[in-house]
């Protein structure tokens, strides 16, 4: 495992977490795949936005890394919430934790 310290670790959750410690992260701070499928006007895609396998794998990471009075902030597409919180919750028996939502309507992109 590499030391990192006073580090932004930007890349794959799955891939970097496991070369940290456990309870070493003052703060995790996460834009995953909302698994939406989401595709723009050009057809373009976002990569990995069509499945889940990820998504429990990951919340057991980022709990195994963050430190007891850590805070984690992820963001995630309101259509699948359910799925994203109950990861979050799957984690709850190994430390106290409560999951928060927000929601607020986006407006439309222009043309």
């Amino acid at each position: 495992m590499t030391p990192f310290r006073n580090t932004i670790i930007q890349g794959a959750c799955t891939k970097a977490m496991p070369l940290l410690h456990n309870q070493t992260v003052d703060f995790v701070l996460t834009d995953p795949p909302y698994v939406n499928r989401y595709r723009d006007r050009t057809g373009r895609a976002v990569r990995n936005d069509n499945r889940f396998a990820w998504l429990k794998p990951a919340f057991v990471e980022m709990h195994r890394v963050l430190k007891r009075d850590a805070f984690c902030v992820c963001f995630y597409g309101w259509v699948h919430a359910e799925k994203f919180t109950s990861a979050f919750r799957a984690c709850r028996g190994r430390r106290e934790m409560a999951p928060v939502s927000a929601a607020w309507a986006a407006p439309a992109a222009p043309g």
